[in-house]
């Protein structure tokens, strides 16, 4: 079972592929899925967050891999310029070392099922293997080029002992710049 979270300096979690453009998108389609530890306790918290182009509910259904998945309610909020809505679910009381299920959604749209795998316990001798990686944003300033954090990201992705990524910062160039976001989103 392979077990990948990513956690950063910042809430926003993401990932740089390619541009992006809500129009084809359903209104309330969940987009750019990313989990993190928005507590210290690691071994019983995860964070799901994700964008919707329009307004819409919030919900996670989670569950461990395997059983009945139940429904957690969150919060969401309009995002800067073209980042649609974000929402957030805050899951707690989880099993440390258990791998869960999950999909977002709103009710009716809901996203493809992902796995996530809670912390070990902090006094657990269970090893932890992460990567730390910075600097993922695009190579310069008008540069539409955002394939090299990508290589970087599945070269992480493909070795099954890594658990978990560490990113120090500097997603994009220029955060001013909607685009860049979108890019680095996608």
């Amino acid at each position: 079972m392979r077990r990948f979270f990513l956690i950063t300096s910042l809430l926003l979690i993401t990932l740089n592929i390619s541009a992006f453009s809500w129009d084809p998108v359903p209104a309330c389609q969940p987009m750019f899925l990313r989990v993190s530890h928005d507590t210290i306790d690691a071994a019983r918290t995860m964070a799901i967050t994700w964008n919707t182009k329009s307004e819409c509910q919030t919900e996670v259904m989670v569950g461990e891999s395997g059983f009945t998945q139940k429904s957690v309610k969150g919060t969401h909020f309009k995002g800067n310029d073209g980042l649609g809505y974000i929402h957030e679910v805050h899951l707690t009381d989880l099993e440390p070392e258990t791998a869960y299920d999950y999909s977002a959604g709103d009710g009716t749209n809901w996203s493809p099922s992902f796995t996530f795998k809670t912390a070990p316990l902090p006094d657990s001798c269970t090893q932890v293997v992460f990567a730390v990686a910075s600097d993922s944003r695009i190579e310069s300033v008008g540069s539409t080029r955002p394939d090299k954090w990508a290589t970087i990201v599945n070269q992480i992705f493909g070795n099954p002992e890594v658990d978990f990524i560490v990113n120090g910062g500097d997603f994009v160039h220029d955060g001013n710049e909607i685009i860049e976001w979108q890019d680095f989103l996608d």
